[in-house]
């Protein structure tokens, strides 16, 4: 009984990671509108499992996101890119800001709360995507 308990919680998180609960993410391709705000919140999540999201392949062919994060889950080295994107990071503000990537891979901890904006100035379409929970 606990495994199928184990094994349902597993397939519901898989189900929520590819469905548009997570609007601009998806498993196999992101869609963010210009300017589009993503809302991510485990901080309250009981399972205590939080969620990764990468592409390799985007449309326009590089990208610029917005990553704010709550406390107390600072996602410091969570962030992904290829060596030619450039990543700030305000510790003040909780921010991350990735410039101009052709490659993203973001992973959100369990216990925080993260916003992600799509500042690209344009439509974005992830095409060669992945997504998991952890």
């Amino acid at each position: 009984m606990k495994a199928f308990k184990y094994q349902l919680l597993v397939t519901t998180l898989a189900f929520i990671v590819s469905g548009s609960a997570c609007a601009g993410f998806n498993e196999k391709t992101w869609d963010f509108k210009k300017d589009e705000v993503v809302s991510i919140d485990y901080s309250q999540s009981p399972e205590k499992l939080g969620s990764e999201y990468g592409c390799t392949k985007f449309t326009p062919s590089t990208v610029s996101f917005m990553i704010e994060y709550e406390l107390p889950s600072e996602v410091e080295g969570r962030i992904q890119v290829e060596a030619d994107a450039k990543v700030t990071h305000d510790k003040k503000e909780q921010r991350y800001t990735v410039y101009n990537a052709s490659q993203l891979h973001i992973s959100f901890p369990y216990g925080g709360s993260y916003i992600v904006k799509n500042i690209t100035g344009k439509d974005v379409k992830g095409l060669v995507c992945d997504a998991g929970i952890y």
